[in-house]
């Protein structure tokens, strides 16, 4: 799988405009979690066991599995950045 920033890159070279509507499909995934500000902090979060991915669910009213899809699929995830970023 690629990361974001890959697909970016290759987003920038491309000009076959098939290829690019597709791959700016792939960017606008559309997770709530990945477009939330807290992103970071709840991926630590998570990575930490401070809080369940139910609660997240919950407390923001997204969909059951919203969590552990991005968690599974979507992370990009740096513990080091993260603690920079977060307030831990």
């Amino acid at each position: 799988m690629r990361t974001a920033r890959e697909i970016q890159q290759r987003l920038q070279g491309e000009n076959d405009a098939f290829a690019i509507e597709v791959l700016r499909w792939v960017l606008d995934g559309g997770c709530p979690m990945c477009d939330h500000k807290s992103k970071k902090d709840y991926e630590l979060g998570i990575m930490n066991e401070e809080f369940s991915a139910t609660f997240l669910e919950v407390r923001h009213n997204w969909n059951e599995g919203t969590v552990m899809n991005h968690m599974d699929n979507h992370i990009e995830f740096d513990a080091l950045e993260a603690k920079k970023h977060g307030k831990r």
